[in-house]
């Protein structure tokens, strides 16, 4: 399980509560059992399809009615030394040994998938049982149904066509079996059982959800309610088919995946059958579910850039203007530096206040020199740095750099992994690394160290991969070690 994913898990799981949330207070009470059923299995398919949708830009700017081309815009660029790529031999990782969220990432991952997979030897252990009960029992096919004889301490239950009766629960009359068919026969005639599946599996995916659980139990409840108005009756009948409820009342559960004739709210389907319906405009209360997923849609998609004009790209505030308007370099503010002088970082960055430049450059060479002063902070062993830019739009651009330096990390041990013939010395090795034991990181010596490897001709250029592994950290000198090793490939 990976990063993305376990967001995935938490914004679904957030969309749905939100979802719960107005159906408790909302519509919960109210005799739309149709309705409420279709909101519910919407919940449920929004807050798993919602997550996945991204909002282009322009859509954005229309549903926000605010351009967000007109707000300062902050950009986190991590350091370039963290960004492994095969297609350079400039390349720098960490080692995943040395971050502790991979191991949480990991320890997560494991119990999630035990989890899922306890879940789905569950949900087949009952299909397994249901699917015993029907070979094992007497079958009798009546239209498009089959009535399966058992003698399970359960009046009736249905699943999909399949409708199990216990002719001898309670001495039940004749009148009364037919009427415990009849609504049997509806939960098969609009499918409830399959919305009982749906859930099931979306429950393996989130196991961990109590909110999936208090979904299913209420689609349970809509789908009695649903069942018991079409079989109820008028007047004297559903007196008599109220009673009929109390009298089979019983605690012995139905099978996970069965909607079952009797159930713990029984109480509660008593009260549904006698109470007064709903009126027709409160059906108005369902398309609450519209901006509830819009306003959640907007507060977590990511915003999607692939529409947008290349020529915008560059520029950090993402200003559709003309490309040859002339724009000026404003005040320049460095925050949080104390390792280099604002002075001195200002002369790195190589710009000036009332520097012009046109519109279409301004923006990627803002970025390419704050490249340069991270550098210059990798050069001088602050592996752990970076440099957050706050750009404030306008005929001059201003420009705020608040640096995190973090602690200067110093080679503690170097060594070199290597693989293939091995034919290559270790003296031979070093002589070509120019990063010793001892020295301040630096990304400079680390770059002419590969390339020096990758110029030797006896090694693959792309397994040329230095690793860095944090090790102690020394809290009077604000410093940490870092090993460094050079995993090569010999060709």
């Amino acid at each position: 399980m990976n990063a993305q994913f376990l967001t995935y898990l938490i914004e679904s799981s957030v969309y749905l509560l939100f979802f719960l949330v107005v159906y408790r207070f909302t519509i919960s009470k109210l005799t739309h059992f149709t309705w409420m059923r279709g909101y519910l299995l919407s919940s449920l398919v929004l807050s798993t399809v919602l997550p996945f949708v991204k909002i282009p830009t322009h859509w954005a700017k229309s549903i926000i009615g605010l351009s967000v081309d007109n707000v300062p815009f902050q950009i986190n660029v991590l350091n370039p030394y963290l960004t492994n790529t095969s297609k350079t031999a400039e390349s720098v990782q960490i080692a995943p040994s040395s971050n502790p969220l991979i191991f949480i990432l990991a320890g997560l991952s494991i119990i999630y998938i035990l989890g899922a997979i306890y879940k789905t030897v569950l949900l087949f252990g009952n299909i397994n049982k249901i699917l015993n009960l029907i070979e094992k029992n007497g079958k009798k096919k009546e239209g498009s149904y089959v009535l399966v004889a058992t003698d399970i301490e359960l009046p009736a239950f249905s699943f999909f066509n399949f409708i199990f009766i216990n002719k001898d629960f309670k001495n039940l009359t004749n009148d009364d079996i037919l009427r415990i068919k009849n609504h049997e026969i509806i939960h098969a005639k609009q499918w409830h059982t399959l919305d009982i599946m749906f859930v099931e599996f979306i429950s393996v995916i989130f196991w961990f959800n109590p909110l999936i659980r208090y979904t299913k139990t209420k689609l349970q409840e809509i789908h009695e309610f649903i069942a018991d108005e079409e079989t109820a009756g008028q007047g004297e009948m559903k007196k008599n088919y109220a009673q009929l409820l109390f009298n089979l009342a019983t605690e012995k559960k139905s099978f996970n995946l069965m909607t079952g004739f009797s159930s713990k709210q029984i109480n509660n389907r008593i009260l549904m059958v006698t109470k007064e319906r709903s009126i027709r405009l409160s059906k108005l209360l369902f398309i609450l579910i519209l901006p509830v997923a819009l306003i959640l849609l907007l507060s977590f998609s990511y915003i999607n850039t692939t529409d947008i004009d290349k020529t915008t790209m560059p520029q950090i505030s993402g200003v559709a203007t003309d490309q040859n308007q002339i724009q000026r370099i404003g005040n320049i503010k460095w925050v949080n530096n104390s390792a280099f002088s604002s002075e001195e970082l200002s002369k790195v960055l190589g710009l000036n206040k009332g520097d012009k430049f046109s519109s279409k450059e301004i923006g990627p060479l803002i970025l390419a020199r704050k490249e340069v002063v991270s550098d210059y902070y990798l050069d001088r062993g602050y592996l752990f740095s970076h440099i957050d830019l706050f750009s404030m739009m306008g005929q001059d651009r201003d420009l705020t750099f608040t640096v995190f330096e973090g602690q200067r990390g110093k080679i503690g041990t170097l060594k070199i992994a290597f693989k293939g013939k091995k034919t290559v010395t270790g003296a031979e090795i070093t002589k070509l690394i120019t990063i010793y034991s001892g020295d301040w990181f630096s990304k400079t010596k680390i770059v002419e160290s590969v390339r020096n490897l990758s110029m030797s001709g006896k090694f693959i250029p792309d397994s040329i991969k230095p690793s860095i592994i944090p090790g102690k950290i020394n809290i009077g000198e604000n410093t940490v070690n870092v090993d460094l090793v050079f995993n090569l490939t010999e060709k």
